[in-house]
């Protein structure tokens, strides 16, 4: 198995795309101790138009010289319009995407290896607020691939979200990923991290 594995995190601007991609980013540089490089692509009007967070991780603590994820290991799709021609292009046969399926009319082709995640509706029955579905997805993430343990995303949010009003909102909303990802999902074969 590679001893890289490449991220991408796409969704509209406004559903925290960027915030997750900064937050694996970190969380998999301090925890896994290996190298990150992370790039953000994002348009100038903030909300509504298509957001991408790329994130590059050697394992082995190797030097990341690429600039662009090339083979895609995971796609977090926070919405489905975000899977443009520069996205679809990272897919191969070992691609997972997973996809927040609380957006209807929109569907991945069945070739592709897909989880669907209701991010919206945990995110408002958990936390009580669409704000945070960045974070439910984040959650079912990590017990997707167990890359990280969930006590390292939530010290990390604590540290970094301390006496913001979000703070609890997200922690509670991580959990309720995690929690589903555990325990609605069919086995998936998981690499190993």
């Amino acid at each position: 198995m590679s001893s890289k594995i490449e991220i991408i995190c796409a969704g509209l601007g406004g559903q925290g795309v960027l915030f997750l991609g900064r937050t694996l980013a970190t969380i998999m540089a301090l925890a896994k101790r290996g190298n990150v490089v992370e790039f953000e692509f994002y348009s100038a009007e903030q909300r509504g138009n298509i957001s991408i967070a790329e994130i590059l991780y050697s394992k082995n603590g190797e030097d990341i010289f690429q600039t662009r994820v090339e083979k895609a290991d995971y796609i977090i799709l926070l919405h489905p319009k975000a899977l443009i021609k520069p996205v679809r292009d990272t897919i191969s046969s070992s691609t997972l995407i997973i996809l927040n399926s609380s957006l209807k009319g929109y569907s991945i082709p069945k070739s592709i290896s897909c989880v669907k995640i209701p991010a919206l509706e945990l995110a408002l029955k958990n936390s009580g607020t669409w704000r945070v579905m960045n974070m439910v997805m984040l959650g079912a993430f990590i017990e997707l691939t167990r890359m990280m343990t969930i006590s390292d995303v939530v010290a990390y949010l604590k540290k970094t979200m301390h006496g913001h009003a979000m703070l609890e909102a997200n922690i509670k909303a991580v959990l309720a990923g995690y929690k589903y990802a555990r325990n609605s999902l069919p086995s998936i074969t998981r690499p190993n991290p």
